[in-house]
């Protein structure tokens, strides 16, 4: 008989609680992403610097003017904005993928490189970029002719949006850096959620017992055979075997008790002797 081999267990992991690593890449990626759309950067002109230099009085700007010397820029109007975006969605659904992912160290990775490019792109931005900014809101001022360097009669303010950024992208990295830390779940069976269940050991006659499991004795009925000859069995053949085949079997006498004369079961009683005559004295 040929034996087939048990199918493969199917492995799969089991959803975990929610633990700290995902817990802060969710909380770092969020904060990216909301802070792409906060005021990054503001600018402001000093009008009583300008109103000095010139030599006029400060209460003759008017107001209206005035209300126009400050410049917003939110993280989303510039291009490192639109990439910390994609970098705090990226550091989300991989923070959310540590609950079913079956390898923590590279669900790590990604949101540590998430965490680096949203944080960085804005801590770039706070340090080196925020000079850009002033120069580009005192080139329309270059006609006025101002005394000294233009950019001297400009003022910039960082935003919330800008640092909030940098505060999720330092979230994400530390998240990254637990998640690659973190030990490597089992991967669990199915029906077993406790974990791994290693496939049961091969029957001498290449069965197994229900269950799965060999119990190490054959069953009932059946004998080990010997090298290449089929395993056999105490079940009457069913192939090749006719009813005609099959001679029936004689039941056995009863030689216990022995008939008694006329129980009527066909068998004659022995005679009993005959008394001969008495003769002639």
């Amino acid at each position: 008989m040929e034996t087939v081999p048990p199918a493969a267990p199917v492995q799969h992991v089991e959803p975990r609680a929610p633990s700290t690593p995902m817990i802060l890449g969710i909380v770092g990626g969020v904060a990216i992403a909301i802070g792409t759309f906060l005021t990054w950067a503001t600018v402001s002109v000093n009008f009583d610097k300008i109103a000095a230099a010139l030599g006029i009085d400060p209460a003759q700007i008017p107001a209206s003017v005035r209300s126009q010397g400050s410049v917003s820029v939110v993280g989303w109007d510039v291009d490192e904005g639109k990439w910390t975006l994609v970098a705090g969605i990226v550091v989300v659904v991989a923070a959310a993928l540590l609950m079913v992912a079956s390898s923590r160290q590279v669900v790590g990775i990604v949101i540590l490189v998430g965490g680096a490019v949203g944080g960085g792109l804005a801590l770039y931005d706070a340090t080196l970029r925020k000079n850009d900014v002033i120069d580009n809101a005192a080139s329309a001022f270059d006609s006025v002719g101002l005394p000294g360097a233009v950019r001297d009669y400009f003022s910039l303010s960082l935003g919330i949006g800008i640092w909030l950024c940098v505060a999720g992208g330092v979230v994400a990295v530390v998240a990254g850096i637990l998640a690659m830390m973190s030990r490597q779940p089992v991967a669990a069976m199915a029906g077993d959620p406790g974990g791994f269940v290693p496939p049961p050991p091969a029957a001498p006659d290449g069965g197994f017992a229900a269950g799965g499991a060999w119990t190490g004795m054959p069953e009932a009925g059946s004998t080990t055979p010997e090298a290449g000859e089929p395993p056999t069995t105490g079940e009457p053949p069913t192939t090749g075997t006719t009813m005609s085949d099959v001679e029936p079997a004689m039941p056995e006498a009863d030689v216990s008790k022995e008939p008694d004369a006329g129980s009527g079961t066909g068998v004659p009683a022995p005679d009993a002797p005959r008394e001969e005559p008495p003769g002639p004295s």
